[in-house]
């Protein structure tokens, strides 16, 4: 492996060293996606990407999405940023809530990927479920009375749909 991974959790997360995602190779794409795959929830330590970097990252792991709803940084439209300031606490913030990105969408990417560039020295988690293991460790009576359910994820709350390409359409 051509990096150092260490597991954060039994089932979810791990801690990916001596990467440097600005200079990747096929064989670490290759090694991260397979590191994802297993672990869900990838950390990736000491990255010093710049708005450029961080769409070139992303890129290499599938097609980029545009939130229609969300402006993103002026001069690099493939990027937000998610800022919530110490006297904001009790705002309610975009993505303050339990979701999943883009799983209104019929065909979801993959990846999200995050960058921290400050961190508060307490508090500002971001978390994350695992709710496969979770599905997996139901009884089979409580799979069987889900089994027949459907859900419907709906992006409606933003008057819109998302089209790969940024553009919104109804």
């Amino acid at each position: 492996m051509p990096f150092d991974l260490s597991p954060i959790g039994p089932t979810l997360g791990a801690i990916i060293e001596g990467i440097d995602a600005r200079d990747l190779s096929d064989a670490d794409d290759a090694a991260l996606k397979a590191a994802f795959a297993e672990h869900r929830v990838l950390v990736l330590r000491d990255q010093s990407l710049g708005a450029d970097d961080q769409v070139t990252f992303s890129a290499r792991f599938g097609p980029l999405y545009r939130m229609p709803y969300v402006k993103p940084l002026a001069d690099h439209p493939d990027v937000i940023a998610v800022l919530k300031e110490a006297d904001e606490v009790k705002v309610s913030t975009f993505g303050s809530w339990w979701h999943a990105d883009f799983s209104y969408l019929e065909e979801p990417p993959v990846y999200s990927i995050l960058q921290a560039h400050e961190l508060p020295p307490a508090g500002g988690d971001t978390l994350f479920a695992d709710l496969c293991t979770a599905y997996d460790a139901l009884s089979d009576g409580m799979k069987a009375m889900l089994s027949p359910l459907k859900v419907m994820h709906s992006g409606h709350i933003y008057g819109t749909k998302l089209a790969p390409d940024g553009e919104k359409a109804r």
